[in-house]
């Protein structure tokens, strides 16, 4: 049988009480079932990407959920060979920075918008569509006619909301990025300061191609990811672009050797 490695990336929103605890307890097993990849726990929640032998990762799943964290929305895909060096356990005030606190995980955030239904919102003239993820993500592939805030950490969000979208709190404003967590957080605090009628991809990019056919899909180019594959097609397998070994940005495969 071919050998290959499972990816499983989701984020969850819970109260952790003691999160130093679970991270050891996380170390722990991934270290003992060879699981690679990067998870953050805060008091939050839990934000992770890790990677095995498939057998190891239903372990994984099955070691998160004794451990109370449950009806998560898990995203897998798969690779030739493991897409991490090594395992990272951390543990931070936040599960993505965003506002150098914990947020309310019961609060109001952005209306869902399922895959299936997120052609419907985007091609509405009077929707806002925006990409919350950075500009060197961007540059790889985006929904059509979706404005960028240029920013290049999501830490620099907060201003862009405040200073740019200030006077659109009426606005309809569809939002997307990589796995649907930076919307959470971007959503959370856009209803906190009044903006009224906000909308989520749930899942994220990545969600959406693995649900929508390529004939049916209004996404344009590859999706960057946080792993050594770089980035991904629409079939979510590895795709043309490699780290610049000189900048760290992605680029094009052809160009390796500049």
């Amino acid at each position: 049988m071919e050998k290959y490695f499972k990816i499983l990336a989701f984020y969850k929103f819970i109260y952790i009480a003691n999160q130093h605890k679970l991270a050891d307890d996380i170390k722990y097993f991934c270290e003992n079932n060879n699981i690679r990849g990067v998870i953050i726990i805060a008091p939050e929640g839990i934000n992770l990407t890790v990677a095995g032998l498939p057998l190891s990762i239903s372990s994984f799943e099955n070691f998160i959920k004794s451990r109370n964290i449950k009806n998560y929305h898990p995203k897998y895909a798969s690779s030739d060979t493991m897409p991490f060096y090594r395992l990272k356990v951390k543990t931070k005030n936040e599960i993505i920075t965003m506002l150098n606190r914990s947020i309310d995980v019961d609060s109001e955030r952005g209306a869902l918008v399922d895959p299936t239904d997120w052609n419907q919102i985007i091609i509405d003239p009077e929707v806002l569509l925006l990409d919350v993820r950075n500009q060197f993500e961007v540059r790889l592939g985006s929904f059509n006619n979706s404005v960028s805030p240029k920013t290049s950490s999501f830490t620099e969000f907060k201003n862009y909301v405040d200073n740019v979208l200030e006077h659109q709190k009426t606005k309809k404003i569809a939002m997307y990025c990589t796995g649907g967590i930076r919307c959470e957080k971007a959503s959370y605090y856009m209803k906190k300061i009044g903006f009224t009628d906000i909308y989520q991809l749930n899942g994220g990019i990545l969600n959406y191609l693995q649900k929508i056919p390529q004939d049916d899909s209004l996404w344009n180019g590859e999706c960057f990811v946080f792993d050594n594959r770089v980035s991904v097609n629409h079939d979510l397998k590895k795709g043309t672009y490699m780290l610049c070994r000189g900048c760290n940005n992605p680029i094009p495969l052809l160009n390796q050797n500049t």
